[in-house]
Parts: structure tokens; sequence; C-alpha cells
């Protein structure tokens, strides 16, 4: 088993998809620094399951994902698989090959597979568990892993340890057991606070159905008394009604009175007030006339100032413009003068270009006709050209024929030779394969036959094996069963040893007589020699009192010995039962108590015990409750009655009940009891150690079944048969495929034989025309030859002319340039010239528009001085009209302050008289109400309609007496406190309640037991497991160590003392040859990694892992330690496949495969890989 391809696409610096297949044996990975090489390790980690960011070497698990360089942009996801050989069946699966697939996307989304099917990351780590394979296992071994492996915190170092032992699954199942154990010690006290509620609730319900009875009386009684009391009140009630009736319509009359001379001056007010807002309005008219007045006054100040600023700004604007026009009106001036001088230099310049300009044209035209010539010339060249290379052509043309006819004769003769030599190469094959199917054949029905013959014993020791693996799981869940019952009948054994050895409840001497070694002193106290069902144990504990303390002797000499013995010892007194002085009690008869029974018929004693139960208990009978108890007393004076709660009821006339304590009765029957569950535990224990037989004996029979064995050969067998048929399969494909490529040849050896005459014709023509053609091409080339040295001669006279004329054209350009300088320059002065005529004719008219507007300012300022003063004048009658107006006003006023002063006081006569009604009506209203509330109140309370009756004066009824004994009622209702009225209900229902809540107490008691013995047998197991390990691997240490080192060097590994061995931290010694370090952190870089090698080898050798990853761990080594590493490695390598990161080159040379990391392109790693063996062949 070994791991057999790696493939990474995306991961860390890993861009590009790239496999990595991996060969057993030692396999080196090599590359230089921050090229990838680990990353290669980290993506086994990865894909192994590794959940640790830090392990990865990162802050988070997405940047696993390649980022991106310059050059490349992000990956969206990132991808690595893995496959492992699964040979040995390490692995729990049915597959040979083993493929694991983990991805990750960026936006967190992540996906295992397994052979290409989705999983659960659970399924990878169970699938890995135990095996050493697993992300956090011994299969991966870095340099920074040697320091923890040695560290002084011993948590890695006993991973390694624990996988190696496999006891991983089993403190996993631990855990959860104890959590699941947390989780049924809550529940149980969850359930037991419960319990003890609802015991407190049912007691409670009980008692409340008996007060019920009692407050129905009271409340029949109650409730008379209170409808005659509330029938009287009515009455008294409606004699108070009446007059304040009468009363109220009087005063209404009187208040009608008030109201219309009211009426009367509100009216008087009303109109007077309607007269002074029509004086109000007039007032506001008046004084918003005179607002608007004094608004239009400040307008035309304002409009006044706003002229008078204006013409000041006009004046100013005037003076401006003045001096630009002297301004422009100077320059304009100067442009005239600069303009005569330009046209004069303009008209001298024209004349010379004009004559310069002839010239140039002159000799232009005579060029002109010298380069026509030329091109007559040229023409006529390049029509004796073209027919040259025509005739050019068209003989390639031929020559190009011709050589392909002739190559194509070669091919043919060529593939005619081929074509014949595979014919007698296809004959032979097909009679080849004819034979191969005759024995193909043969094969197929051999394996055929064998294969139904093994599938046929396959599946009868299947079924034989599942008929003994049902046995055997029959067999596991009765010895389940009875260990548990083992286990509970144990616990009920000790605790009823602890419960009889504490002497709980009983007085201090009784211990100390039971425990006195020197004699005998009876049988033990009275409780400890009786028994009785459980039901009825409460109800004897009553009928015996303090009898249960009796100590039981045989003789009076043993009950003085031992009185004498306490009073030395001082421990108290007790009562003896002396079983010689006690003789048989006459038995009385009593006849007619149905439903009791005798208590001393129910208890189950020895036969020298029995007198004294009956001379205690003869008199004493049993019944269900205290009632019935209390009924037979009446009619059997002379009898105790004891109730199953523990109550009892003596003839004597003493009572006895309350609650019930745990402690009643506890141990009564106890040792009875106990001798049960020793037999019982006897019995259980036998029946294990047969049912442990019976398991060894089917497991050794399922063991003898070897299915795996033969299921392997069936797959070998039909593995075969597939095999074959494929071959037959593809053997008569290759003869049908040959029978068909015969004809084929055949077809085509005829086709080129006709192909092959047909090219030869062909060649006899082309041959004389092509001579042909190349003698008139010879002479045409000669003619050409002459014309091209004439018009060379002809092309030379043109360049020099052509030369000259450029010459005499650019100075004419020159020219011509100056003449357009001066042009441009007149347009320029004329344009300044325009432009200062347009700013003399816009400051002139400007200059006289401000003059206008100026003088029109002038003359509004007189209009609107005159207009202000009139306003004034306006203003002033108006504040004349509106004194007058304020007058009339206040007078109005006056008059109507003397009206509403009467309307006030007949308003406060009003208010009063409505005050009075207001307070009878209030009268009336109470009583009204009372009475309605009496009825309310009886229809409420009892649900009668309240009559209104008539009573007489002479009607003895005293209401004193009666509500004296209402309110006695009321307070004895009152002493009996809440009353429920549906208790015996609720009593029922709680009871069943406390029922089932004790039943899930008990079976939470049982999964407590079985979780705890769940744990011991787990921490068993697992510690014999891990001892045998431990020892195995301590050996294989102090044998590498002294293998790496010298043979006088110190090794051992020590286990820690602590109270749980699976947690206890193992101790690594290691003392080269005269060293003596205090620790083992004191020892030198390579030193450790020695020890750390030797550790993991003889982990190795009780454990192999199928493949073990080293991430230079042989950094630290010299050239001799690392021979001895790699001679280690090599000694490992059969069972184990080695995959090295390294630079050191001795380790590099012992490797069978060398895979080289690099980084071509920056930020991208790439793989190129060197086989060893293949290279030294080459």
């Amino acid at each position: 088993m070994y791991l057999s391809r790696l493939e990474l696409f995306g991961f860390k610096s890993f861009a590009q998809r790239i496999n990595v297949k991996f060969d057993s044996g030692l396999t080196a990975i090599v590359g230089p620094n921050g090229c990838g090489k680990t990353n290669i390790v980290d993506a086994i980690r990865w894909v192994l399951g590794e959940q640790k960011t830090s392990v990865l070497r990162s802050d988070k698990m997405e940047n696993v994902i390649f980022n991106g360089t310059r050059a490349r942009k992000p990956l969206g996801m990132s991808e690595v698989s893995i496959t492992i050989e699964n040979t040995k069946n390490i692995l729990p699966t049915e597959y040979t090959e083993v493929t694991l697939t983990r991805r990750l996307y960026r936006n967190g989304d992540s996906e295992y597979l397994l052979n290409k099917v989705p999983c659960r990351l659970k399924d990878i780590t169970d699938l890995f568990a135990d095996t050493g394979m697993g992300s956090d296992a011994y299969s991966v071994i870095e340099l920074k892993m040697i320091e923890q492996i040695l560290s002084e915190n011993a948590e890695e170092r006993r991973k390694l340890f624990e996988e190696a032992a496999g006891i991983t699954k089993y403190k996993q199942r631990r855990k959860q057991t104890f959590k699941k154990l947390e989780t049924t010690s809550q529940d149980l006290s969850r359930v037991q606070d419960i319990v003890l509620e609802v015991e407190k609730k049912v007691a409670s319900l009980e008692r409340q159905a008996k007060k019920a009875e009692q407050a129905k009386q009271v409340k029949i009684e109650l409730q008379r008394l209170e409808i005659e009391l509330a029938e009287r009140g009515l009455r008294e009630l409606r004699e108070k009604i009446e007059p304040l009736v009468q009363t109220i319509q009087q005063h209404e009359q009187h208040k009608g009175d008030l109201t219309a001379q009211l009426d009367s001056l509100d009216a008087d007010i009303q109109k007077k007030l309607l007269d002074m807002v029509e004086m109000e309005k007039r007032l506001s008219a008046a004084q918003k006339d005179i607002n608007q007045k004094a608004e239009l006054i400040t307008a035309t100040e304002k409009q006044i100032l706003a002229n008078e600023e204006r013409r000041k700004s006009l004046a100013e604007n005037i003076a401006r413009a003045r001096g630009e026009l002297t301004t422009h009106q100077t320059r304009l001036a100067e442009l005239q003068t600069q303009r005569i001088e330009l046209e004069t230099e303009l008209s001298l310049r024209l004349a010379a270009f004009d004559a310069q300009k002839q010239s140039f044209e002159q000799d232009s035209a005579a060029f002109i006709q010298t380069e026509q010539s030329l091109r007559e010339e040229r023409a006529a060249l390049e029509q004796k050209r073209a027919a040259a290379a025509d005739l050019s052509k068209k003989i390639s043309s031929l020559q190009l024929e011709a050589q392909s006819f002739e190559s194509r004769l070669e091919n043919l003769s060529v593939q005619s030779a081929r074509n014949d030599a595979r014919k007698t190469d296809l004959h032979q094959m097909i009679a080849e394969r004819a034979s191969q199917l005759a024995l193909l054949g043969e094969g197929i029905e051999r394996f055929a036959t064998a294969l139904a013959s093994e599938t046929a014993a396959f599946e009868d020791a299947k079924s034989q094996r599942a008929a003994l693996q049902q046995t055997l799981e029959q067999y596991k869940e009765t010895l389940l069963k009875h260990r548990a019952d083992l286990n509970a009948t144990t616990s009920r054994i000790e605790f009823l040893q602890s419960l009889l050895e504490s002497y709980e409840g009983l007085p201090e001497g009784v211990k100390f007589l039971d425990n006195d070694n020197e004699k005998q002193f009876g049988l033990g106290s009275l409780a400890d020699l009786i028994s009785i069902d459980e039901s009825d144990k409460l109800a004897l504990a009553a009928a015996l009192g303090e009898a249960q303390t009796y100590y039981v002797s045989r003789t009076a000499s043993d009950a003085l010995a031992a009185i004498s013995k306490l009073q030395e010892s001082e421990k108290g007194k007790l009562t003896f039962v002396v079983l010689e002085k006690i003789a048989p009690p006459e038995r009385i008869d009593f006849t007619g108590i149905d439903g009791a029974r005798r208590i001393s018929d129910l208890v189950r004693c020895a036969d020298d015990i029995r007198p004294v139960i009956d001379l205690l208990l003869s008199n004493t009978f049993v019944v269900e409750t205290l009632a019935q108890a209390a009924v037979f007393s009446e009619a059997h004076p002379h009898v105790d009655f004891v109730t199953r709660a523990g109550e009892r009821l003596s003839a004597r006339g003493l009572l006895r009940g309350g609650s019930v304590k745990e402690s009643e009765g506890l141990r009564i029957g106890k040792r009875e009891e106990l001798e049960r569950l020793a037999a019982e535990k006897a019995t259980l224990a036998d029946a294990i150690h047969a049912l442990e037989a019976d398991i060894a004996a089917v497991q050794n029979d399922i063991h003898a079944i070897d299915l795996s064995a033969m299921e392997r050969r069936l797959r070998e067998m039909q593995q075969g048969i597939i095999e074959n048929e494929k071959r037959l399969a593809q053997v008569s494909f290759e003869k049908a495929s040959f029978e068909a490529e015969l004809t084929t040849l055949d077809a085509r050896l005829a086709a080129d034989r006709n192909e092959s005459e047909k090219f030869q014709t062909e060649l006899s023509r082309l041959h004389p025309e092509i001579s042909m053609l190349e003698l008139s091409l010879s002479a045409l080339q000669s003619e050409l030859q002459e014309q091209l040295q004439h018009i060379a001669a002809s092309e030379h006279h043109v360049q020099v002319v052509g030369a000259e004329i450029q010459q005499k054209n650019l100075a004419l350009k020159e020219s011509e340039f100056g003449l357009e300088k001066l042009r441009s320059a007149i347009q320029v002065s004329d344009q300044e010239h325009k432009n200062a005529t347009r700013q003399i004719e816009r400051l002139t008219t400007e200059i006289e528009q401000s003059n206008d507007e100026s003088f029109r300012l002038s003359s509004e300022l007189e209009t609107m001085n005159a207009n202000l003063r009139a306003l004034y004048a306006e203003k002033d009658a108006m504040q004349h009209a509106l004194n007058d107006i304020e007058v009339a006003y206040t007078t109005l006023k006056s008059d109507l302050n003397q009206n509403e002063s009467r309307l006030r006081d007949l308003s406060r006569q009003r208010d009063v008289l409505l005050q009075m009604i207001l307070e009878f009506q209030q009268q009336l209203s109470q009583a009204e109400v009372r009475a309605e509330h009496l009825r309310t109140v009886i229809k409420t309370e009892y649900d009668v309609e309240l009559a209104d009756r008539t009573f007489s004066d002479a009607d003895a009824f005293d209401r004193d007496d009666a509500a004296s004994r209402v309110q006695q009622l009321k307070n004895k209702l009152k002493s009996l406190g809440l009353v429920n009225e549906l208790a015996l209900e609720e009593f029922e229902d709680e009871k069943k309640r406390l029922d089932f809540l004790t039943t899930q107490r008990a079976d939470l008691l049982d999964a407590e037991k079985q979780l705890r013995d769940t744990i011991h047998e787990i921490n068993k197991t697992a510690e014999e497991q891990f001892s045998k390990t431990f020892a195995a691997i301590r050996q294989n240490f102090i044998s590498i160590f002294r293998e790496l080192f010298n043979d006088g060097d110190e090794a051992d590994l020590m286990l820690q003392e602590s109270d749980d061995p699976l947690e206890a931290n193992i101790d690594v010694i290691a003392k080269p040859k005269g060293k003596r370090p205090q620790s083992i952190m004191l020892l030198s870089g390579g030193e450790k990694t020695l020890t750390a090698t030797a550790l993991l080898f003889a982990i190795y050798l009780v454990k192999p892992s199928p493949f073990c990853i080293l991430d230079e761990v042989d950094a630290p080594l010299d050239d001799a330690n690392v021979d001895r590493f790699v001679k280690l490695l090599a000694k490992f390598a059969s069972d184990t496949q080695f995959i090295i990161v390294t630079h050191n080159k001795r380790t590099m040379e012992a490797c069978r495969t060398l895979y080289g990391v690099t980084m071509e392109e920056e930020g991208v790693s790439k793989l190129v890989s060197v086989k060893f063996d293949d290279a030294k062949h080459n």
C-alpha cells in the first residue's frame, strides 16, 4: 500500500494543474528556498482533512487558493487529489485504489470527494482513523515537529503513541460516553427535583379534598343569610329614593326661570358684541389705510435716494468714456500711417515675384516633355518584361508538372513494394490471431466453470457465517443483559450491606452488641429478623413502632450479659426480647372486619421468631386509608389499625400520621433481601461464564470462515474472465481489421499500376515543349538588356534637370511667403482700424445716452418731492378720523362690561341651584347604585335575582345577629383557606404523574449505571492496548537509538505515574555517550533529529505507516549522520514509502525518483521529475 499519485490545481503557488506520480521506496523533492516544495507537503496534509490554518502556514483557509501574480489573475478555487493504492487492505474499504479530493472556493464553500463521490469530512477522518495516515498522524513529519516531539509539552508526542496503539477511537468513545453520562446525571437531578415537588403536591391535594366538603355546608348557610340581608337593605333604599325625586323636580323648575333671564341678557350682550366687532373692523381698515400711506411715503423716499445715486454714477461714466475716446482717436492716426508703408513695400515685391515665376514655368514645361519621353520608353520595357515573365512562368509550370509526375512515379514504386511486404505480414498475423482465438475460448470456459464452483462455495460460507454472526449477536445481547443485571444486583448488595452495617435508625447499643467479637448476645434487632412485602412495609413499621429496635436474645442470661456489657461501655439502653420467656399468645378471632388483614399473617420470619410477632401484632390489622381505620375502630374498639401509608389508629385512642419519611421501615426485610440477591448474583455469574465460553466458540467458528480470501479468489477469477474476454474481443477485432486491410491493399496495388502508366505518357509530351519555350525566352532577355541601358542614361538627365527646377521652385515659394506676410500685416492693420472706429462710435453714443439719462433723473426727482409732500398731508387727515372711531368704541365697551357683570351674578345663582340639584341627584344615584350593587352581588355570588319584598314592622328579624353570623361563616371559610373544588380530580392526575416520574427516575439510574460500566470497559481495553504498544515501542526505540548512535549510548521511554494512564505523560530519555544532559532539550539539533527519528521508526516497527513525508528533517545532520539516516530509511523502505523534501545531496543520491520544484515564472511553481534508474540507463 502506498501513495501513488498527487494532483494539484490552484493550491498556493501551483497555479496550473500538475500530476505527481510516486513510486514505492524513496522519493525526493528538491529545489531552492521559496520555490514551493513545502506546499506539496501542505497539499497532502490539506487533502487528508487538516483544519488548522496555522499548520498550513496561513492565517485563514482562503489563503491556500492561488492569489495571482503580476501576470496571472487569482483563481476562484483550489483542488487537491491523492490516490492511494490500498493493496494491503489497511483502509477499511473494498476498493484497491482510493482517491480523495478536496476543493475550496473563495466564497467559503468546500467539498470532499471519495472516489469522485461527495462525502463528509467525518467520513475521511473515520477512514484514516488509527491507520497512521491522518492529517495529524505521524505520516507527515516536519523539522519543527522534531522540537514538538521532544519538547516539555508531551501532548504531541502522546498523540503519536495513541495513533500507533489505535486507541484514538476509544478515547473518542469515552469522551462521548462522558458527555452522555453528564447529560443523564443532569436529567436525573431534574427528575429528582420534579418528583419531590410532585410528591408534595399530591399530599397537598389529598388534604384539599377533605376541606372541600366542609366549605360547601358553610356556603349554603351563608347564601341564605346574605340574601335575606340584601332584600331588607333593598327595601330601605327604596324608602329613601322617593323624597329625593320630589325635591329634585322643584329645584329644576327654579333653574328654568333663571335660565330665561340669562338668555335675555345674553342676547343683549351678543348685540353689543356685534357692534364692537363692526367698530373693530372700521378701526382695522382705518389703521390699514394709514399704514399703506406710510409704506408709500417710505417707498417714494427710497426711490428719490436711488435716483440721486444713479445721477452721480452717470456723471462718472461720462468722464471715463471721454478719456477712452481720446486714446482710440490717437491710435487711429497711427494705423493710417502704417498701412501706407506696407502697401508701398508690397508693390515692389510683386514685380520681382512675377519675373521669377515666369522663368520657373518655362523650365517646368521643358522638364515635363523630357519625363513624358522617359515614361514611354519605360512602358515599352515593361511590355517586354511581361512577355518574358509569361514565358518563364509557363516554362516553370511545365517543369513543375513534369517533376510532379516523376515524383509520383517514384512514390508509386516505393508504395507498391511496401504494400507487397505488408500483404505478406498480414497473412501471417491473421493465422496467428486465429490460433489465439481458439486458445482464449478454451481459457474462458475453464474460468467460468471454476467461478461457478467457487461462487457456490462462497455463498454457502457467507450464509453459514451470517447465521453464526446472528447467534453471536444474540449471545452478546444476553451477555450484556446478564452483566447489567449482575451490576445492578452487585450495587444493590453493596447498598444493603452498607445500610445494615451503618445501623441507621437503630440505637447505638445494637451496633455495639452485634460487633462484639467476644460473645454472641443474641440474634440481632427485630427489624433484621423479619420481612414483608414492599407495599406493606410502612404499615409494619407503624405497627411495630419502637419494637423494631428490640434486641432478640434466646435466653435471659444472654440478655443480662448484654445489659451488663452496655453498662460497662456506656452505650445506652436497649429493650430485649427473650425467646425462652415468650409463650405463644392466644389468638383472638375477629369476624366482620371485611377489607382488613391481620398484619402478623403477612410477616415472614423464622419459626422461633413467630411467637414474638404474634405477641406484638396479633391485635393489629392493615387497611387502605385512615378513614377506613376510623370506621373500623368504631366497630372494633379493642383492635389497632394501620394503613399502607404508615398511619396508625390505636385501640387506646392514639393516632399517628403525617408525611412519609424515607427512613421509615428502612431495615425491615433488608437481611432477607440481601441473602436472596447473593443467590441471584451467583446464578448470574455462572450464566455469564457459560455465555462467554459460547461466544468464544462462535467467534472461533466465524474466524475459521475466511470470506475475504474466498472473495479475493472470486475477484481474481472474475478478473481473469474479464481479461480473457477483453483479450478475445481485441484479438477478434485485430483479425477482422487485418482481413479488411488485406482486401484494401489488393485494390490499391491495381490502382497504382494504372496511374503509373498514365504518368509516363504525360512526361513524354512535356519535355519537347519545355525546350522550345526556353529558346524564345533567351532572345527576349537580350533585347531587354539593350533597352535598359538606354533608359538608364535618360533617367540620369531627368534627375539633373529635376534638381535645378526644384531649387527654383523653393526660391519662388519663399518669395510667395514674403508677399503673404505683407498682405497679412495690411489685413491686421485694417482690422485694428475698424475696431478703433467702432470703439469711438460706441463711446460717443454712450456719452450722449448718459447725458440724456441724467437730465431725465433730475426731472423725476422734482416730481417725486412734490408727491411726497401730498402723501404726508393725506396721512394726517386719516389719523384724525381714526381717533374719532376709537372714542365711540370705548363707550360701547363700557356698556358691555356692565351687562356682563349682571350676567355673572345670575349665572352664580343658577350654579348654586345646579349644585344642589347635583347633590340630590348624587344621593339618589348612590341609593340606586347601592340597590343595584345588592342585586349584582347576590346575582354574582349565588346566581339569584333579588326580589323587591315588603316587610312588616312586627317582623322579628335581628339584623345585627344575622350580620354577626355572616361574619362568623366568612371567618370560618377564611380559616379553611383556599378550597380547591377539583382537588380529587387533580389528586388522581398528579398521582399518575408521580408514578410515571418514579419509573423515569429508575430508568435514568439504570442508564447511569450502564454508562459508568461502559466507561470502565473502554478504559480497561484502551489501557491494555496502550500498555502493550508502549512496551513494544520502548524496546524498538532503545534498539534503533543505539543503531543511530553507538552501542553504549543510553535511551529509554518512561510513562509517568497518573490516575488515568490514558492521559499520562511520556518522557523521552536520551544520553549519547559521554553526555549526561539534565533535559533532552539540551541536546544538539542533530542529536534531537536522530532521537526523534529513532522514536518515529520505533513506532513504525509496531504499526508501520504506508507512507511517510519528511520535510527537511535532515537539515541539522552532518554527512556522517545523514548516511546513518539514509541507511535507516532504506531499511524501512520495503514496508513504508518515503517522500523526502531535502537540500542534502547524500539524501538525494539514495532516492529512486527526484522531483524538482522551480519558479521560472514569478510566483508560480513548476515541477520536473527524474527517475534515477532511467537516468543511469540512458
